[in-house]
């Protein structure tokens, strides 16, 4: 029976044995599961990571392509405002060549009205310098007549002495 008795011990032992190598890969199994889920979650955090990389990367790109539009546009600005500058500049030098050119204007007109003037007075002038001479003509005339008149009236005194 001893052989029997240590085959039955040694098919105890294999059970026993066989049952903890069972018990063992179980645990092991259950070891790697666990390793298996935190690595899973290690790649779950990892692509979350890579994911929010990739979409800072892109906010990144996309920031960059606005900031170097805004400076185009800030450098547009800065021409058009320095151009605005200049046109502003140029809009007061022709106001002045404007006043200056409507001061010319007015003191034309001025000069036309007084040539009006000029020729009024001058034609009035010549009227009056005119009937200055015929008065003056009319004048001599009356003067010689009242000659005349004075020196008939002295020889109708003579002869009215002389008659009486």
């Amino acid at each position: 029976m001893t052989d029997h008795s240590n085959s039955s011990n040694d098919g105890a032992f294999v059970q026993s044995s066989y049952s903890s190598k069972q018990e063992n890969c179980l645990k092991s199994i259950q070891t790697l599961e666990v390793e298996k889920e935190k690595i899973r979650a290690s790649l779950e955090l990892v692509n979350t990571k890579l994911e929010m990389q990739n979409s800072l990367l892109e906010q990144y790109n996309e920031n960059k392509k606005l900031f170097d539009e805004n400076t185009k546009l800030s450098t547009n600005l800065d021409i058009l405002n320095s151009d605005l500058i200049k046109y502003k500049k140029e809009n007061e030098l022709n106001l002045g060549e404007m006043n200056v050119l409507i001061e010319k204007k007015k003191a034309i007109d001025q000069a036309d009205i007084l040539k009006i003037e000029h020729k009024r007075v001058y034609d009035l002038y010549t009227i009056q310098q005119t009937e200055f001479k015929d008065m003056k003509i009319q004048n001599e005339n009356l003067a010689s007549e009242n000659k005349k008149l004075k020196l008939d009236f002295e020889n109708l005194q003579e002869e009215n002495k002389n008659v009486c």
